[in-house]
C-alpha cells in the first residue's frame, strides 16, 4: 500500500453576488484520481467533514468542502436584513466552487456529492452542469416525501414545520442552534 499525505488549505471565494465564503481543499500527494466537491447538511460546517475527506483523500480523491451562506467562513449571518435561500447556493456559491475547481484541476474528473440537504443539493447542480460533473455520491440524503416516513417521524417532522413557522417570523430566521 502507499502512503499518502494530506495537505489542506482554506481556499477563499467570492461569488458573483459578492458574497465571501472558503472551502476546505484536501490535496492528495499522490497521483490523484478525481476531484470531490462535497457539500453539507442543512446547518453544518464544512469543517465537520474533515475526516471523511482525509478518508478519501487517502485512495486518491482530492475533495472541497465548500462552507454554507450563512454558516462558517460565511460572510453572511441569517437574520431579516439578510435574505438568501437554495438559489442563492445553487447559482453563486455552486457555480464559484465549480468554476474554483475546474480551473485547479482542469485535467481531472469532478464528482459532486453531499450529506442530506447537501446530496439533494448536490443532484439539482449535476443536472444544471451536466457537462462539469462526472458523477455524483451521496451519503444520508433522503426523499422529502413526507409520506415515505413512518408515522411516528411524519409527526415529527409535521412538529418542526409547524415550529419553523412559528419561530421564523419572530426572529426572521429559524433558530435551529437555539433550539437543539
Amino acid at each position: 500500500m502507499t502512503e499518502r499525505t494530506v495537505d489542506v488549505s482554506a481556499v477563499e471565494l467570492v461569488a458573483d453576488d459578492s458574497h465571501r465564503f472558503s472551502l476546505s481543499l484536501h490535496r492528495t500527494s499522490s497521483e490523484p484520481k478525481a476531484v470531490l466537491i462535497f457539500l453539507s447538511a442543512l446547518g453544518t460546517p464544512a469543517r465537520v467533514y474533515g475526516r471523511f475527506a482525509r478518508e478519501l483523500v487517502g485512495h486518491g480523491i482530492h475533495v472541497a468542502t465548500p462552507d454554507w451562506r450563512g454558516i462558517g467562513s460565511s460572510s453572511l449571518r441569517a437574520g431579516r436584513g439578510s435574505d438568501f435561500g437554495y438559489r442563492h447556493l445553487l447559482e453563486h456559491d455552486l457555480t464559484a466552487t465549480l468554476a474554483l475547481v475546474a480551473h485547479r484541476f482542469p485535467d481531472l474528473p469532478v464528482w459532486i456529492g453531499g450529506h442530506s440537504l447537501g446530496g439533494q443539493l448536490a443532484l439539482l447542480t449535476a443536472a444544471t452542469h451536466q457537462q462539469q460533473i462526472a458523477g455524483v455520491v451521496l451519503v444520508a440524503s433522503g426523499s422529502v416525501f413526507l409520506r415515505g416516513y413512518s408515522p411516528k417521524l411524519q409527526r415529527s417532522i409535521r412538529g418542526l414545520i409547524w415550529l419553523s413557522r412559528l419561530t421564523t417570523p419572530v426572529f426572521g430566521y429559524f433558530p435551529g442552534q437555539h433550539l437543539g
